[in-house]
């Protein structure tokens, strides 16, 4: 029975100390509405201050422009010329693994165009010491650098592969001629990187040519030499020839045995016609004994020797043949070093130059002066309320310090 009497208790607690929390925070909440309308001519005036101030600020600040280039890399461009020459000379599986090219090497652009060699040349074209006021600095050519880096922006268009050349200046004119003129330098320098490589590459390309002619040559001596020494000219066609010439003494050899053993069967070995059969027989067996000793001029080398021979003979014929396997590659690759040498190369096409703009880039006049209203007008009423909040609090913050002072001595 004690039971319910407990959780009444706790429920009628429970709604009291409820109804006291919201009791307590309506006050605050009319609190701080009656403190904000008590201060609402301060908020109000520093609001209206800070957005003056601002808009004045905000006209007073110079005004920007950007132009914008649009930027392609060459249609069916490498890394450079020399990779694109390299591949069209690979087969179509080394092509495959080592990648032929691509949609253009937008990052070497870009390490071109934000190098020191462009910006000091942009930085005298178009005086941008005096421009951006850096005459009287320590490293008035370092600061113009740093300033000129500031301003320009490059971008890279993964999705539909191109690059965009961004310049802000003061000038509309400048800007559109900067960016025009970055894209310039890019064409000079890259051209001249291309050519020096392209130099290089006929260089290398030509010494393996040279090399290669001069390993030929040497082969074709060699095989003279091997040629006269063992009378080898064709091995193929005098290795049948002299295999059939050795059959051939050979049937001979033994018709004139099989006939001789006939005879002496037949008539006695002191028979003429027997001792005839028996001195061809011996003929033919020496004929084919001088040829196996490569005393004929078919394939004038005995057949002990000919192991060594031919081993000989397919290594000058193996060298021959890597040597003209490579003359395959390296004369076609050395017309078209020579060609890459002799032409101009496109580093970028240029999609849209750039133009003066008839818009401003910056500043955002409309958004500073919002932005600086709002901060304000919200710093503004949380001043107000701390303030309020101090004024009540500090009395009692006052009056305990007092005691605890006090009660120490």
């Amino acid at each position: 029975m004690e039971t319910p009497v407990k959780e009444n208790q706790f429920d009628e607690q429970f709604h009291r100390y409820d109804a006291e929390l919201k009791a307590k925070a309506e006050a605050t909440f009319w609190r701080i509405i009656g403190t904000l309308f008590k201060r609402r001519m301060f908020v109000l005036g520093m609001t209206a201050v800070a957005g003056v101030v601002a808009i004045v600020i905000s006209l007073l600040l110079p005004t920007w422009y950007q132009s914008t280039t649009r930027l392609l890399a060459p249609e069916s461009s490498a890394t450079s010329p020399i990779s694109a020459a390299l591949m069209r000379s690979l087969p179509s599986a080394a092509t495959a693994i080592l990648g032929g090219g691509g949609e253009g090497d937008f990052e070497r652009y870009i390490s071109i165009m934000s190098s020191r060699s462009v910006a000091e040349r942009v930085i005298e074209r178009f005086d941008l010491v005096n421009v951006y006021q850096t005459e009287d600095a320590l490293d008035p050519l370092q600061d113009a650098h740093l300033i000129l880096l500031g301003n320009v922006e490059y971008t890279i268009d993964r999705d539909f592969g191109f690059l965009s050349v961004n310049v802000l200046d003061q000038d509309p004119q400048r800007s559109a001629d900067i960016a025009n003129f970055i894209v310039e330098e890019l064409n000079r320098i890259n051209m001249g990187l291309a050519s020096q490589d392209a130099s290089n590459f006929r260089r290398y390309v030509q010494h393996r040519y040279e090399e290669t002619l001069g390993h030929l040559d040497s082969l074709k001596l060699a095989m003279q030499g091997f040629q006269e020494r063992y009378g080898i000219y064709d091995i193929e066609a005098q290795s049948s020839a002299f295999l059939e010439q050795l059959a051939t003494m050979r049937t001979e050899e033994i018709m004139f045995d099989i006939q001789y053993e006939a005879l002496v069967g037949q008539y006695g070995p002191d028979n003429p016609q027997a001792q005839l059969a028996r001195t061809s027989m011996l003929a033919a067996q020496r004929k084919r004994e001088e040829a196996m000793a490569g005393q004929e001029d078919i394939l004038p080398i005995p057949q002990s020797d000919v192991p060594d021979v031919l081993r000989q003979y397919f290594e000058l014929e193996q060298e021959a043949y890597i040597q003209r396997s490579i003359l395959e590659v390296v004369a076609p690759l050395y017309d078209q070093a020579r060609f890459q040498e002799e032409r101009e190369f496109a580093s970028v096409q240029v999609v849209d130059s750039a133009v003066p703009p008839s818009r401003k880039a910056k500043p955002k006049r409309a958004s500073i002066v919002i932005m600086t209203t709002v901060s304000v007008c919200i710093l503004s009423i949380l001043y107000v309320l701390a303030s309020a909040w101090w004024h009540r609090v500090s009395p009692g913050l006052v009056a305990r310090l007092r005691l605890a002072i006090q009660s120490e001595h």
